[in-house]
């Protein structure tokens, strides 16, 4: 609960800060505090709509729904950088109080289109399953439901508000100069007359995207300090309670040695999990010291292990963290993020591969808390029938197991419910003395001790049996260490293919949290694609143009070289939470090609030549696309730096999202119209010359005309 209640305020700082650093970038390109109020304003109105709208769909504050808020912070603030932009525009070129109802109309249709093509991003989340399902629905659907009171506050109450609040000096500083020709004006021109620079560009970020995809290290999870430890410890099979928790209590001063714990619990006999716990086997929950007054928790760890290792040798540690170990007991009821699992139906045989694989990983740098899965249940008690004096005295063996199940499991007589379970109720009778004195009654129901018609030995211990699909296993399991899990378990199957010769009826498989991850990364690769997808539908209805769809598309996929660029530079790996911000950049550079295509296809409509269309579209669009870049990366640099508490979930996300959007601005500005021009060299795209659109008394009808259909 602590955890969460820190995590949730520390991205709530997150979204505060982000709202302040994009309010600032807005105010230096605008210098109109008025409107920068204006739009900055619009973020929190949607927040707290969207907290309706999630309240309304049965949802919860809590990480991945203010972490949806947080991420899409940038593109709330978008739609309305978009909209105040074009009223600008339109205040500029002398459309007096009608600006704002002007500015509105002449980008209304592609808003509606950079909207949809956002949205629809997070349709496909919806059919997502297991853990990523239920990590990413509620984010998906924060960020929908974002997006669209975005697209209502923008489309409706912005222009009002700029009318109201924001005529007071509207200009914009060097607006004059950015209509003349510049030099990024000059820029694109030179890239729009040699389309060949375009497709090597386009090339390069495709071969990039590809190789940092194979390279990039991945997880399933990202890398996490949650302010506590899991310490699952294990003394020789056997050992009694008394025994157990006397080793320990050496363990525990070692705990208590260690100014970076704040406090602990222990538990002896039972333990986290969905499992049944043995008196030699429980767990620790270490609650460590503020982040800023402490070491990082790999480092507390890597201490832990090694003193106690010197201390108690005979006890077995495995460390983690509450997170990582429930999300591990849910998906393959293994919290170790490596489960190797060994098949086989020769049991002797089966424990001499486990401990021989063992032996293969432990060797493996980055590596930790090897353990070969053979779980000791302790000694075996062994109850063998002497079959010439059961005989004498008329008895069998089902007699004798019938007289010793109520003194050893007791007797079933009846069940329980518990919830929706059924337990069973044991009736055990009272036995004093040793096993061997238990009385079994003879044929004629005189009293006999049982040592007299059996013999009673304790067996060699015997090894838990453990069976996935009725097929009998057993899991050799790890821990990693500063490495990644990826990397990790392709050096395992390395060096397992080589080192672990298999007989026939027997095989391997690696489950656990890699099983999860490479499941979630199909799941989240169907997501992109099926993307993809629906944002060319939308843009093939939104122009009637075959090459907007197809060019959108294959820059989306080159755009993905700056989301794992980003990744790599910063050391992150490739999660589900970083998979889902590559996804995000498919809808957002969608949204941003609408409008560069919007803003070309009305120059061609006035009868500009191919490529001063498609340059004056770049010039155009180059100071909202520069505005929402900025805007984006400073809101969500809290998020990036993981400032709070809990932000280091959404981290990745961020990261790759300004990442991705950083290089969105020249691909959608530069090799986007490179490439329409080369490919629309007579300017098709235009469709039926339009005349008088840029009249304002036309304007107004028009806006009167969507005011009444709407």
């Amino acid at each position: 609960a602590e955890y969460v209640r820190h995590s949730v305020n520390g991205v709530r700082d997150a979204i505060v800060i982000g709202v302040l650093l994009a309010g600032l970038v807005l105010f230096v390109f605008l210098r109109n505090w008025r409107v920068t109020l204006v739009a900055v304003a619009a973020i929190p109105v949607s927040a707290a709509l969207v907290f309706l709208g999630l309240a309304a769909a049965g949802q919860t504050v809590n990480l991945m729904t203010l972490g949806g808020i947080a991420a899409a912070l940038g593109l709330v603030a978008d739609d309305a950088i978009v909209v105040v932009e074009s009223i600008f525009r339109r205040r500029e070129e002398g459309g007096g109080d009608d600006s704002a109802k002007s500015g509105v109309i002449a980008i209304f249709p592609a808003l509606i289109g950079s909207s949809l093509s956002t949205i629809v991003i997070f349709l496909p989340f919806a059919f997502l399953t297991g853990v990523v399902g239920a990590f990413f629905k509620p984010l998906a659907l924060t960020m929908a439901l974002s997006l669209v009171v975005s697209f209502l506050l923008a489309a409706f109450a912005v222009p009002i508000a700029v009318r109201k609040f924001g005529f007071r000096r509207l200009s914009f500083p060097g607006g004059e100069k950015l209509e003349r020709p510049s030099r990024f004006e000059r820029t694109a021109r030179f890239v729009i007359r040699r389309p060949v620079i375009a497709l090597a560009i386009v090339g390069l970020l495709l071969g990039g995207t590809y190789l940092f995809y194979r390279s990039i290290g991945t997880d399933f999870l990202p890398a996490m300090d949650e302010g506590s430890i899991i310490l699952d410890y294990s003394t020789p099979p056997g050992t009694s309670l008394t025994d157990t928790d006397a080793m320990l209590r050496e363990a525990e001063k070692v705990i208590l040695a260690i100014p970076d714990i704040q406090s602990y619990s222990r538990r002896t006999g039972t333990q986290l999990g969905f499992f049944i716990t043995e008196p030699n086997r429980g767990d620790y929950v270490l609650k460590l010291k503020p982040r800023s007054s402490r070491r990082a928790v790999d480092a507390i760890i890597e201490e832990l292990r090694t003193r106690i290792a010197a201390v108690e040798p005979a006890i077995r540690t495995d460390f983690g963290q509450l997170l990582g170990d429930n999300i591990g007991d849910l998906t393959g009821g293994v919290p170790q993020p490596i489960d190797v699992k060994i098949f086989g139906e020769d049991h002797v045989l089966l424990q001499q591969k486990a401990r021989s694989a063992a032996r293969i990983i432990r060797k493996i740098p980055g590596v930790t808390d090897v353990f070969d899965g053979i779980m000791i249940a302790g000694p075996a008690l062994d109850i063998r029938v002497k079959p010439a004096e059961a005989a004498r005295y008329g008895l069998t063996a089902e007699d004798i197991h019938a007289a010793v199940e109520p003194a050893l499991t007791g007797t079933v007589s009846g069940d329980l419910r518990v919830g929706e379970k059924l337990d069973d109720v044991r009736v055990f009778s009272r036995q004093d003395g040793p096993l061997p004195a238990i009385k079994v009654r003879t044929a004629s129901g005189a009293p006999l001790p049982l040592s007299e018609v059996a013999t009673v030995t304790t067996g060699s211990p015997e090894a838990e049996i453990s069976r996935d699909n009725l097929k009998t296993y057993v899991g050799v399991t790890a821990r990693l260490s500063e490495r990644n899990l990826g990397s990790a378990i392709g050096e395992i199957r390395q060096k397992l293919n080589a080192g672990l010769a298999l007989p026939p009826g027997m095989s391997l498989e690696y489950g656990g949290q890699y099983a999860e991850q490479q499941s979630s990364f199909k799941g989240l690769l169907g997501v992109l694609f099926a993307g993809l997808l629906l944002v060319s539908i939308i843009l093939l209805f939104e122009f009637g143009d075959w090459r907007a769809p197809l060019l959108a598309s294959l820059l989306s996929l080159a755009v993905l070289a700056g989301a794992f660029g980003a990744l790599m530079l910063t050391g992150m790996t490739l999660n589900i939470a970083s998979f889902v911000g590559a996804i995000m950049m498919v809808g957002i550079l969608g949204e941003n090609a609408i409008f560069v295509i919007h803003e070309a296809r009305q120059e061609l409509r006035r009868g500009k030549s191919v490529e001063d269309a498609w340059a004056g579209a770049a010039r155009r669009r180059l100071r909202p696309v520069a505005m929402t870049i900025l805007a984006t990366a400073f809101a969500l640099a809290p998020l990036a730096l993981a400032l709070g508490e809990g932000s280091q979930l959404q981290q990745p996300l961020a990261i790759a999202v300004i990442g991705g959007f950083v290089l969105s601005g020249p691909l959608v500005l530069l090799v986007l119209p490179a490439l329409y021009s080369w490919l629309d060299p007579k300017g098709r795209l235009a469709g039926p010359r339009v005349s008088g659109t840029d009249d304002p008394t036309q304007v107004a009808r028009a806006f009167a005309g969507a005011k009444a259909s709407l």
